[in-house]
């Protein structure tokens, strides 16, 4: 009888490394933050980014009180006055798209008495806006070198994690790894960053360093990644999934648990792997229990129905193993792995 664990299990495993991507690039492009991926697609988990919704720029404008109000020399406009006034034109502009004309009135800000932290910051997310990601970079850290406020600072720090998120994203892309891994290292010496980021940040470079078999230095990544977020269940079973192939079995089965703990409901990718995992040790009830706990969250879950199937038919349970062989195929008919075991289970009982 065909083994489910293999080709299933990796389906379901390269499906938490695609949601574990898809939720970074999510992460960091939630609340028009701009950040530009061909590949911005998955769950947007809870942001807590200091940018407002619709695109618009996080409020880095100085205090208009803290503006000394000087008269000027030809008695018209007053310069004090003007200054955070070109900031919030620009901010208008910034707002409804119109880039060019925002960074022609950003620089008549740095001759002001603008704030340049607050300029060079609201040059950094128009060029964000534009794809221009290494010149918002460049503006974003030149914003932070200015010593901004400490809110302000925190704004900016946040939003410059996300472009270098970016910016690996798109070495990752061009098969650059060392730009990739480099952009991440610099990313993480940002401190004002929420821990969410954080770990799904070391979370997606862990994967990147296993697709470059880099497998101990992916798990040191998996773990700084958990330390930071304990209860993220993907995180959990990404990691778990990699003691697997390192062959520490029993430290893939905590790990798994661990997931499934933190996040119960939307386990049945990590019950089937805990299954699995079961099966290798030779739990055969305890890997059945946690297959059957994967059907019951998912009863459409095509992968669960033949690993439950297989443990079925591990522990001597043929009938029950054919039924979940025929839910398989009821699932998807076309399933070569879910008939092939359906026909190897159906010989052995003697039924064909």
């Amino acid at each position: 009888m065909e083994e489910s664990r293999g080709g299933t299990a990796e389906s379901v495993r390269s499906l938490a490394r695609v949601w574990l991507a898809a939720s970074l690039l999510a992460a960091i492009s939630v609340g028009g933050s701009g950040c530009r991926s061909a590949s911005t697609v998955g769950p947007s988990p809870s942001d807590t980014a200091s940018t407002s919704s619709g695109g618009s720029s996080p409020d880095l404008r100085p205090n208009q009180s803290e503006v000394a109000v000087t008269p000027s020399p030809k008695g018209g406009e007053t310069q004090g006055a003007s200054a955070p006034n070109y900031i919030e034109r620009a901010d208008v502009l910034y707002r409804a798209k119109q880039f060019d004309e925002a960074i022609v009135v950003l620089q008549k800000a740095l001759e002001s008495k603008a704030d340049p932290a607050a300029v060079h910051a609201l040059i950094g997310l128009i060029y964000d806006e534009q794809g221009k990601l290494d010149d918002a970079a460049t503006e974003l850290e030149i914003a932070l070198d200015m010593k901004p406020a400490l809110e302000a600072e925190r704004t900016i720090q946040e939003k410059l994690f996300k472009v270098r998120l970016s910016l690996a994203d798109r070495a990752k892309k061009a098969d650059d790894f060392p730009s990739a891994k480099r952009q991440y290292e610099k990313a993480f010496r940002l401190q004002g960053v929420s821990a969410h980021f954080r770990a799904l940040a070391h979370g997606a470079l862990g994967v990147l360093l296993e697709e470059h078999k880099d497998s101990q230095a992916a798990l040191a990544e998996y773990r700084i990644a958990v330390r930071i977020e304990p209860d993220n269940g993907a995180l959990r079973g990404t990691m778990a999934d990699l003691l697997m192939d390192l062959g520490s079995v029993d430290d893939a089965i905590i790990e798994y648990q661990k997931g499934i703990r933190a996040d119960p409901a939307n386990a049945a990718g990590l019950e089937l792997n805990l299954c699995g995992a079961l099966q290798a040790t030779g739990r055969q009830r305890e890997g059945v229990a946690a297959c059957l706990q994967a059907v019951k969250l998912d009863p459409d879950f095509l992968e669960a129905r033949i690993n439950l199937g297989t443990a079925y038919a591990k522990s001597g349970q043929l009938s029950k193993a054919i039924e979940q062989y025929r839910e398989a195929l009821r699932i998807n008919p076309q399933s070569r792995e879910a008939q092939a075991n359906l026909e190897a289970a159906l010989r052995k009982q003697g039924q064909k």
